[in-house]
């Protein structure tokens, strides 16, 4: 539930591929499968003022199934950069992995162009 129309960044993550519909439309999809908690993405949505209907479809690959996904409001902090190896090449699938003050994690996986 909104308090107001508004861009949210949703994080998400998932075991095996997974799509998301929220109010009708559909705003993710990443059909890799892959173990818990190693793809940890996140993307943008328009939220409604009041509730905003979400559906989410898991594709099971192997084994139990499972995600998780949270909203943020517009105005937080964001950490983006792109990796690359010695020679310049983009490194895909490399691990990042930021950790505050407090011992929380959060980890993330670099695109096929070494986006995180």
């Amino acid at each position: 539930k909104s308090k107001s129309n508004d861009n949210t960044r949703m994080l998400i993550t998932k075991d095996d591929g997974i799509a998301t519909w929220i109010n009708g439309s559909k705003v993710y999809l990443n059909p890799r499968v892959s173990p818990p908690n190693l793809d940890v993405e996140n993307f943008e949505v328009n939220l409604n003022a009041g509730l905003n209907p979400c559906l989410v479809k898991v594709f099971n690959g192997f084994g139990d199934w499972a995600f998780a996904m949270k909203g943020y409001p517009s105005t937080r902090a964001e950490i983006t950069g792109v990796v690359t190896n010695e020679i310049g090449e983009f490194s895909n699938e490399a691990n990042i992995r930021i950790t505050n003050d407090q011992g929380n994690t959060v980890q993330v996986n670099t695109d096929e162009y070494g986006r995180y």
